[in-house]
């Protein structure tokens, strides 16, 4: 069966999309969104801290929020054969996404399965093959990845993952998409 993108996840060639979320989280937008209630207002990525709904007027800004394994697996421990029969969802939803900047991973899981997207893409990390940690920066072609730990239950009550973390990860992410547009803008349109 050919790979089609998710219903919800509609883009055109108009999207200012220049953040990719990428998270290991089973089920649609709206429970991804109430996983995470407030980074996205707080570090300027949506109008509002949460969404329970999906046309309750949640506006996301400079982001765009992707799944490496698209089904709730049992135990919410996906298999690498269901992370790898869903990776051509990702790699159609990374080459359709043409001003992804920032990459922000939020696993060990999340950052393998993009790194193996990216590969599928052309796009090869650098050797040694990086390793996932909080707070890890690695460039993949024009992506940089930035990799965060899951804000899983376990990860915030073991307090593992703070909310401060987190949104140091959000912050992050933004001052890199500036920064990327402002050298951008200063590029003249010939190529200089």
């Amino acid at each position: 069966m050919a790979a089609r993108l998710l219903p919800a996840l509609r883009m055109t060639e108009d999207d200012e999309d220049v953040f990719l979320m990428q998270e290991l989280a089973p089920g649609n937008i709206v429970g991804v969104h109430n996983y995470c209630d407030g980074w996205c207002d707080r570090c300027g990525f949506a109008n509002r801290p949460t969404s329970r709904h999906r046309d309750d007027g949640l506006v996301l800004t400079d982001c765009y929020i992707s799944a490496v394994v698209r089904c709730a697996p049992p135990d919410n421990k996906p298999l690498p054969e269901e992370r790898d029969r869903c990776l051509p969802f990702l790699i159609r939803e990374i080459r359709a996404l043409r001003r992804v900047v920032v990459i922000v991973t939020l696993g060990a899981f999340a950052w393998d399965g993009t790194l193996r997207a990216l590969k599928a893409l052309g796009h090869v990390a650098p050797r040694p093959r990086p390793a996932f940690g909080h707070g890890v920066q690695v460039r993949v072609g024009p992506y940089l990845l930035l990799g965060s730990y899951h804000p899983s239950q376990r990860n915030t009550s073991t307090k593992l993952l703070s909310e401060a973390a987190l949104d140091e990860i959000f912050a992050t992410a933004r001052v890199l998409i500036e920064s990327h547009e402002t050298s951008q803008s200063n590029v003249p349109a010939n190529g200089g």
